[in-house]
């Protein structure tokens, strides 16, 4: 016989559901609708095949960062298809529309959670693949800086950001040297981000196999989870039986 309790569960999870999704869809079209206007269309040409190309290339961008998502959550321990993953991954997009952006972890982990994986793994894991994602972002900006700062439209990229008039006044031998200073500090700092993804998912697989264990072992007991993430060539681990590789 259901209970009342499992009833209002039910009720409340399509509400909660819907509610967001009327959320998200508001604030996307006030944005959309904002950018449309304040765009200056009387120079575009409209081309509904450069429309579709660029639609194209723009979904093909993303999919690295939800392959990554997808590999750090097998880091985790987490096993499942790409597909839900990438589904997961564009969806939870939408939710940078609304004010705060972290709407969009929410949705990450929630469409997840139907193949039982843990909302706090997901949120944890989506906001590592995010500033990864950032990171390699800016170094690539910083790494191709004197190029842009060499080019015709120079100009207008330094009216957009005058703190690199400082850079551009530079030479071009100075200005090379520091983004390569960046790129070297990247380089170098690969092994110290894998020690840290390493720990954060250490620390969540013992809290994840400890509850597993509770009421079976003493709850004080230390729980040993090996865990190696290597830059260059990373082991999975299992949370649920502890293994590797499994």
């Amino acid at each position: 016989m259901t209970t009342p309790s499992l009833k209002r569960k039910n009720l409340l999870k399509p509400l909660v559901k819907w509610t967001l999704f009327v959320l998200v869809l508001i604030y996307v079209i006030q944005y959309g609708y904002g950018q449309w206007a304040e765009a200056d269309f009387s120079d575009v040409r409209w081309s509904p095949g450069w429309w579709f190309a660029a639609a194209v290339l723009y979904f093909i961008s993303w999919i690295p960062a939800a392959c990554l998502w997808w590999l750090l959550l097998k880091q985790a321990g987490v096993t499942l298809p790409f597909y839900p993953t990438l589904r997961a991954h564009f969806c939870g997009h939408l939710g940078k529309y609304v004010p705060g952006k972290a709407l969009s972890l929410v949705i990450r982990a929630a469409m997840l959670r139907e193949y039982r994986v843990s909302g706090s793994i997901a949120g944890l894991m989506a906001t590592a693949e995010t500033l990864l994602t950032m990171a390699v972002g800016l170094l690539v900006s910083i790494s191709l800086m004197p190029i842009l700062l060499g080019g015709e439209d120079a100009s207008s990229l330094i009216e957009l950001l005058p703190a690199l008039k400082t850079l551009a006044d530079l030479e071009p031998s100075i200005q090379y040297a520091i983004s390569g200073s960046f790129l070297l500090a990247a380089i170098l700092a690969t092994p110290l981000i894998a020690k840290s993804l390493q720990w954060l998912i250490t620390r969540f697989g013992l809290k994840k196999k400890q509850s597993s264990t509770e009421g079976q072992s003493d709850a004080n007991e230390t729980i040993e989870v090996p865990v190696r993430i290597s830059s260059r060539d990373p082991v999975r681990l299992c949370v649920g039986c502890g293994r590797l590789d499994c």
